[in-house]
């Protein structure tokens, strides 16, 4: 009787394996690639509905309690009294560090900058589209422009 027994594989194993993983990855590899673009454009989005919510909380505040000296009080989720500057006319936030950033909880991930409108710039967007992975609030209409730019996300 002779009795063979294989060691490993052969080499016509090998490749067959190797065509086989490199096909799963062709078609993985593209669908991966895009899942950077849509966490940038839904963090992009989610600041968005975080400056509405910011936006409207104060204006219920502003207009329950009376807007007095142009700003209102308001508490965070931490329990920490904040105060935030408004439109003495309509009490939307101001577009400052002292209105509506204020009243967010957190900025992080994002730089800030200008005036009416002020520009919240997404950090990890592709530098050569930083300028269109944008958030923008403007108070100069009443309720306050908010729009999401997310091409270059």
């Amino acid at each position: 009787m002779n009795s063979k027994k294989q060691a490993g594989f052969t080499l016509i194993e090998l490749i067959i394996v190797i065509i086989i993983l490199a096909i799963l990855v062709a078609f993985a590899i593209p669908k991966y690639m895009s899942l950077d673009t849509t966490a940038r454009t839904n963090v992009a989005l989610g600041m968005q509905g975080a400056l509405r919510s910011a936006s409207a909380m104060v204006r219920v505040v502003a207009k329950t309690n009376g807007i007095s000296a142009g700003s209102v009080t308001i508490d965070n989720t931490s329990g920490a009294t904040i105060s935030v500057a408004v439109n003495n006319t309509t009490g939307y936030p101001l577009a400052t560090n002292a209105g509506v950033v204020a009243a967010l909880e957190s900025t992080a991930g994002f730089t800030i900058t200008g005036v009416s409108p002020l520009v919240f710039q997404l950090n990890s967007a592709p530098s050569a589209t930083a300028t269109s992975c944008v958030v923008t609030y403007s108070d100069a209409v009443s309720p306050p422009n908010i729009t999401a730019t997310t091409s270059g996300c």
